[in-house]
C-alpha cells in the first residue's frame, strides 16, 4: 500500500512536492511533524538549524559545502546531524541531515530519495512512496 502525499501549495509558481516527515535522534529525541520539499536536484537533505538545535539534536563531525541558489549568496558550511526520518510508514536510520541558517525550509533530497521508490504524479498532484 503506498503512502501518499499530496502536492503543497503553490509558492509563486506550480505547487510543490512535499511531505511530511518527522526526524528522531539517537538518544530518541524527536521534531514535530515537518513539511519538506522534495527536491530531486539536491544532493542532500536540509533542515533549517533551529529545527535541529530546538529538539536537542547533537552534531557530527560531518560537514559539507551548501551553494545557496540565487545570485551573489555566499557559500556555507553546514554542520551534520544523524538522525532516523520517519515518513509514514517509512523508517530510514542513520541519514545525516544537514542544518543550515540560510535556508526557511525543510528541503528533502536525493541522499534520502534514493533509498525510496515513489512515483510523481503531476497531473494528480501526488507523491506516492511504496513501502518495502
Amino acid at each position: 500500500m503506498p503512502i501518499q502525499f499530496p502536492f503543497g501549495r503553490p509558492s509563486g509558481g506550480e505547487p510543490l512536492p512535499v511531505v511530511a516527515l518527522r526526524l528522531t535522534d539517537i538518544t530518541g529525541r524527536a521534531t514535530s511533524t515537518l513539511t519538506a520539499i522534495v527536491d530531486t536536484g539536491a544532493d542532500g537533505t536540509l533542515v533549517p538549524l533551529p529545527i535541529l538545535r530546538v529538539a536537542g539534536f547533537k552534531s557530527s563531525r560531518i560537514r559539507r559545502e551548501f551553494v545557496p541558489g540565487g545570485v551573489g549568496r555566499s557559500v556555507e558550511t553546514v554542520v551534520g546531524y544523524q538522525v532516523t526520518v520517519r515518513l509514514g510508514e517509512l523508517t530510514l536510520p542513520s541519514v545525516d541531515v544537514f542544518g543550515s541558517v540560510h535556508i526557511g525550509d525543510v528541503i528533502l533530497g536525493r541522499d534520502v530519495l534514493n533509498q525510496l521508490v515513489f512515483t510523481y504524479d503531476g497531473p494528480r498532484r501526488l507523491l506516492d512512496f511504496l513501502t518495502p
